[in-house]
């Protein structure tokens, strides 16, 4: 749950002055096919930091609900969350906040294996 919950508020929260420390650890959770879609993203006119104006918003979810389970095919490794969250999106000058409710579904593996520095981690 964990690992899961930290991958969606890397993608989801929205501050400023953290984005380079978000964009780089989003990258080391993902396959590349997932990372393309990711960089797509940001060089796109809905990126975070277009539709958040830099540092005039900030973002920051709060988990309702986390439902993990396992493939209904026993040699599938991948594992399927549901995630449940609040968005508050504040605007930074007049404090204002505007909820937004999402839910995501991702599959995941965890591979112990790979190979990440002491500075990845």
């Amino acid at each position: 749950r964990y690992f899961t919950q930290q991958y969606v508020r890397l993608w989801e929260d929205y501050d400023y002055f953290r984005l380079q420390h978000d964009y780089d650890t989003v990258q080391r959770y993902g396959n590349e096919a997932v990372n393309k879609a990711y960089l797509d993203w940001w060089n796109s006119p809905p990126a975070p930091d277009k539709v958040f104006k830099d540092a005039e918003y900030t973002a920051e979810i709060t988990f309702i609900t986390n439902f993990i389970s396992a493939s209904s095919n026993p040699d599938n490794p991948d594992l399927l969350s549901t995630l449940r969250f609040r968005k508050d999106i504040r605007d930074v000058r007049s404090g204002n906040v505007q909820p937004e409710y999402w839910t995501v579904r991702m599959t995941w593996r965890f591979e112990p294996q790979q190979a990440m520095t002491d500075a990845q981690r």
